[in-house]
């Protein structure tokens, strides 16, 4: 039976005509689109910056997350009776953070000739960086062992732990992400972009017309959603891949900062990966394009849509070199590269986040914190990406840059020295060479190719 108000006017309204509220689902659903509108926004305002802010922007989300997993399960210091024991925590992680960018951070500094650079603790701290930092990690290890308390092993022993593994697996790997930036914003901004339209396919298409429960780990996620987020995100890269590729900020690489002031700007040729090439359609299908444009190229409206397919995703019916039917694939390689990326973005990368999903229920918890209103914390949006970005990084070494993967990999810690290092480094090289009795003309023809490469 509803129930029924009695008005001033002495007429009774049933409480069923009044709107309810929205159900649970639909209210999360709606909080968590706006929140992620607000955070593409934001993302792509900072991708527009440049590499530089990238950069910043994954060490802030890289200390953000190590906050988030030390946290779990940890109880307050003070109630432990161990007020210095987080200090110490982040004291591991600044010494490790200090590892992976101190000396490309000061090997910038010196190459700008900053007059800070002359002072000697500073010199001392960029010559003997890995000096430096064995001595504060050992520092610090003695001040873990000295700090243990009889009553609380298990504790402090687990908390040790939990910053170490945090450490490899955030710190470690997001540096990736930032060596990824280095060869081209688009071997950032594709991958991130690709996780993302997983997961929101993955969710969208779960929400409506998930049924089939894909894991115990995480119980809202369905085969239904795994397998629909996975096309579209293989449709979105292949496209995505190519408008991106236009754009010089893209695909030009920034080995170094030092023409970076606020923005990035970022100008060069485009390597063969960038450069589309005309691939011929087979027989059949060609024939079957050029009956469909024939009918479709007298309606201008369908012309323009035909057109849009070409430039968006490179399958063409008009030839614009003879104004002539001829249907072709106008193919950029970062396509074909985009659909690998897609495949592991939409296959593997999710069960970083299945592996976050059992880890919080291990300790009991929801979400990684409540930073993110819809979303949880930024663990809760990371989980996939810090994965994506090391297989990235495996890629681009292997199947994309022109160097040996073993060159390639040893390229990225000799980006990380001051310009007089690597000269240095080329010295040392030269002499390595010629005890190895390799002909002086060998060297010389070498290093006249790479000039004419470049």
């Amino acid at each position: 039976m509803g129930v029924s108000l009695q008005t001033k006017e002495n007429k009774s309204v049933s409480l069923d005509a009044f709107p309810k509220p929205l159900g649970g689902k639909w209210r999360s659903f709606i909080v968590r689109l706006w929140t992620t509108v607000a955070m593409l926004s934001a993302f792509f305002g900072i991708i527009s910056a440049g590499h530089l802010w990238v950069s910043i922007l994954i060490i802030s989300l890289e200390t953000a997350i190590f906050k988030e997993v030390v946290q779990l399960g940890q109880v307050s210091s003070s109630k432990k009776e161990l007020p210095f024991f987080r200090t110490l925590s982040w004291c591991f992680f600044f010494t490790a953070l200090y590892f992976v960018y101190g000396k490309a951070v000061l090997a910038n500094f010196e190459d700008r000739k900053l007059w800070f650079m002359k002072s000697y603790p500073l010199r001392f701290f960029f010559i003997h960086h890995t000096f430096v930092c064995f001595s504060l990690y050992c520092a610090l290890f003695v001040a873990f062992v000295l700090s243990l308390q009889p009553s609380q092993y298990a504790y402090q022993f687990g908390v040790f732990a939990r910053v170490h593994v945090a450490i490899l697996i955030v710190v470690l790997q997001a540096h990736f992400m930032v060596l990824n930036t280095r060869q081209g914003m688009i071997w950032f901004l594709l991958p991130v972009s690709l996780v993302i339209v997983n997961d929101i396919f993955a969710y969208l298409i779960g929400f409506f017309f998930g049924r089939t429960k894909l894991t115990c780990l995480s119980p809202k996620k369905t085969w239904e959603g795994y397998i629909g987020g996975g096309i579209a995100t293989i449709l979105f890269g292949y496209c995505f891949a190519r408008i991106l590729g236009r754009y010089p900020l893209m695909f030009c690489p920034k080995l170094d900062f030092m023409d970076c002031g606020f923005f990035c700007h970022a100008s060069c040729k485009p390597s063969p990966t960038f450069i589309s090439v005309r691939k011929e359609l087979p027989q059949f299908i060609r024939k079957l394009l050029i009956r469909l444009g024939k009918q479709s190229y007298a309606s201008r409206n369908l012309r323009k849509v035909l057109d849009t397919v070409c430039s968006v995703m490179g399958f063409c019916i008009w030839s614009q070199d003879n104004n002539s039917l001829d249907p072709f694939l106008d193919l950029l390689p970062m396509q074909i590269h985009s659909i690998f990326l897609s495949l592991f973005a939409s296959i593997i990368a999710p069960f970083g986040g299945f592996f976050a999903s059992g880890l919080k229920r291990a300790f009991k918890v929801k979400d990684f914190a409540n930073l993110i209103p819809g979303h949880g914390g930024v663990t809760d949006r990371m989980d996939c990406q810090l994965l994506m970005g090391l297989f990235t990084y495996v890629y681009l070494i292997n199947f994309v840059l022109r160097n040996t993967p073993d060159v390639g990999n040893l390229m990225s810690l000799v980006l990380e020295l001051s310009t007089s290092e690597q000269l240095e480094l080329l010295q040392e090289l030269y002499q390595l060479l010629r005890e190895k009795a390799v002909p002086l003309h060998v060297l010389q023809n070498t290093m006249n190719d790479q000039v004419i490469s470049t």
